[in-house]
């Protein structure tokens, strides 16, 4: 798995600035939306979050190149994060969606499982706006 992540790293079209420390993996865990949503509906707060996009919806439209990193906090914070670590200290910083490994090959708690085995280092940002759906799963990879 971590030939198969710094390998993707090098590739992905997600990544554009490029580490000096390739071989030091530092997987970055967190939200990836925040919440509550932007433009919340007119409902209560747990039928908003049932209709916020899912990772999945999030992936596709990176790879699409049809998401704004500005129009979310959450999102925009681990990108920004990821890009300071790769830049200023050359580790090879990576969130979830990097290594462009599909949800349907893997499902999200085995990639979180698997990133965390073969990182050098995880770091879990809980950021006061994200939301926290599958903290549980997450922090018990650590």
């Amino acid at each position: 798995m971590r030939d198969r992540i710094i390998e993707a790293l090098r590739d992905s079209s997600y990544i554009t600035h490029g580490a000096s420390k390739e071989q030091f993996l530092v997987y970055l865990m967190g939200p990836y939306k925040s919440y509550p949503p932007y433009n919340p509906p007119h409902q209560g707060a747990a039928e908003a979050a049932t209709q916020r996009p899912t990772l999945d919806d999030i992936d596709g439209r990176l790879q699409r190149g049809e998401l704004d990193l500005d129009a979310d906090e959450a999102l925009a914070l681990l990108v920004q994060l990821k890009r300071d670590l790769r830049t200023q200290t050359g580790v090879n910083a990576f969130v979830a969606t990097d290594p462009e490994i599909p949800l349907h090959q893997m499902d999200a708690a085995t990639q979180s499982i698997e990133y965390t085995k073969a990182a050098d280092a995880t770091i879990f940002i809980a950021p006061a706006m994200g939301d926290n759906l599958g903290v549980g799963i997450e922090t018990g990879c650590l």
